[in-house]
């Protein structure tokens, strides 16, 4: 049998076949995407990596969680956990701003340097802002009977201030005045709270331009809390909500000797349409701490009952009258004797 010969020219259309093929292979190989983050010439490749870490707290080193800590440039991040720890993986070796600023707290931002396989530690310990809260401003309106003049009134703004890092943090606290009129706020502190102070002062009308009503109507007030960094830290600005025009009127006892067995106060209706209460207090003549008084007395009603004995001597009693803002209006002393 004769064998099958293949001619040469066959061959050589084969190789060139074969051959281009094979660079188009190695062709689309150059242009195909390469996606191995370790590969110097992929698309996504990310250099030398390290860590950044480190844990943030408060100035008296309690931890802070739940605190978003961010690598610029890249924002690269990590929130803490419950002990303050933070960790930010896969950043590339440079130069880094490493901040974080929780609500409340001063903003902090440290530079790093990060280097390949390597962690760099960052700590932060965050200045707590002072915390202001029950900030109010109101108007106290007082008669003063034979002085003159014979009423006048009081401006009495309170705040309480707390501050995470303690109270020794707390610089000062200001009330200022729409205008640029200031003054410094006197504390103490309250008993009603472990962890705040009571702030207050109280301010006649002629501290204001113009010593009138007109002057402080509808102006803002805002309380300002420094701490010992000077971070400062501001109320939302308050206007006083209403200013009385009439003080209430004591009937019995004024001026009169009575016995204490079944003592009663008396006074006229007081005539308005908004909501208030009256506040009645006894005083020992010469004394300015009450021996008895009562608060929250329905606006309908013009008598109560003295609810304790008084040892005989010389008293006098006082009426206030308080609208739902705790703006007041209050009686010069009516003066009695038991016997």
């Amino acid at each position: 049998m004769g064998g099958y010969r293949v001619s040469r020219a066959v061959i050589v259309r084969i190789f060139h076949y074969l051959a281009l093929i094979a660079v188009g292979f190695l062709l689309s190989a150059c242009d195909a995407p390469r996606d191995n983050p370790l590969d110097p010439d992929a698309d996504n490749y990310m250099g030398p990596m390290g860590i950044v870490s480190g844990r943030v707290t408060n100035l008296a080193s309690v931890p802070l969680s739940d605190v978003m800590v961010l690598a610029i440039p890249g924002y690269r991040g990590g929130v803490t956990d419950n002990s303050g720890y933070f960790l930010i993986e896969n950043v590339e070796a440079g130069d880094y701003q490493v901040s974080c600023g929780p609500s409340g707290f001063e903003p902090d931002t440290q530079f790093v340097t990060v280097r390949d396989g390597l962690t760099s530690v960052v700590n932060f310990q965050l200045d707590a802002l002072p915390v202001i809260s029950n900030f109010q401003v109101t108007s106290h309106y007082l008669y003063l009977g034979t002085q003159i003049p014979p009423q006048t009134y009081i401006i009495y703004a309170r705040s309480h201030i707390s501050d995470p890092d303690g109270f020794g943090d707390i610089e000062q606290v200001t009330l200022e005045f729409e205008g640029g009129l200031d003054t410094l706020m006197a504390y103490s502190p309250d008993s009603s709270s472990g962890s705040s102070l009571f702030y207050f002062v109280q301010l006649p009308l002629d501290f204001f331009p113009g010593a009138s009503i007109d002057s402080v109507k509808w102006k803002k007030f805002t309380c300002t809390a420094e701490d010992t960094s000077g971070n400062v830290a501001s109320s939302e600005p308050l206007s006083i909500q209403r200013f009385f025009d009439d003080y209430p009127v004591q009937i019995y006892p004024f001026s009169d000797i009575v016995s204490s067995s079944g003592l009663y106060l008396w006074w006229e209706p007081y005539d308005e349409q908004f909501f208030f209460t009256y506040t009645v207090r006894i005083f020992k003549e010469g004394y300015s701490t009450p021996v008895w008084e009562r608060s929250g007395i329905s606006p309908t009603d013009s008598t109560t009952t003295v609810g304790v004995t008084l040892e005989n001597g010389d008293y006098n009693w006082t009426l206030e009258v308080i609208d739902e803002y705790g703006n007041t209006a209050r009686t010069a002393p009516a003066t009695f004797t038991v016997q």
